[in-house]
């Protein structure tokens, strides 16, 4: 199975690197394209694929030049990582700008579906499950919150106010605490 996901990672990306700009412009700019490629890369690109989402722009080649370890074998799989990044161009050389060292940027419409789809997964996966499974039992409302705040601050002023003649043991203490909670909340 392992060996079929890597004959699938590897024809997908031969298939992109195969694409005119434009066709590429469009489907980088789709969430789900973004969650396949990202998997589909190895885990080196992958990895320079998030830093340089993260960056928000473009960063000196010769920072993300740095970041493999000094060994030859790091090296090698830098340069390898590189080069299929710029295969699939998803890596852009930028013109230097004042600094006078070359920039490299992330696609700008691969990079904002990614970082968007990375911290919401993809458009409609959520209300998609929420429909299918129903409101969560366990949610807690708004209404409920409130409640539970203004009574855990009540006992704190209670103990803060009225302070207990000797100092209770934290095992008891927890005891206490989770009785009042019981009773606070069948009320």
């Amino acid at each position: 199975a392992a060996r079929a996901m890597a004959v699938a990672a590897d024809a997908l990306v031969q298939y992109l690197s195969s694409l005119p700009p434009v066709n590429l412009d469009r489907l980088y700019a789709d969430s789900w394209v973004c969650h396949a490629l990202l998997r589909a890369l190895p885990p080196l690109a992958r990895l320079y694929v998030v830093r340089l989402a993260a960056a928000h722009g473009s960063l000196p080649k010769a920072l993300v030049d740095s970041w493999p370890a000094r060994v030859r074998e790091a090296a090698k799989r830098h340069e390898e990582s590189m080069q299929q990044l710029h295969l699939l161009r998803l890596v852009h050389r930028v013109p230097a700008a004042d600094s006078g060292q070359e920039q490299l940027r992330l696609h700008e419409a691969f990079g904002a579906a990614m970082l968007d789809s990375l911290g919401q997964g993809p458009p409609g996966l959520a209300d998609d499950a929420s429909a299918r499974h129903g409101k969560d039992k366990n949610m807690v409302g708004a209404d409920e919150l409130e409640r539970m705040g203004a009574a855990k601050w009540e006992r704190l002023m209670s103990r803060v106010i009225s302070p207990p003649d000797r100092p209770i043991p934290l095992a008891i203490a927890s005891q206490i605490e989770a009785a009042e909670a019981a009773e606070g909340s069948a009320a």
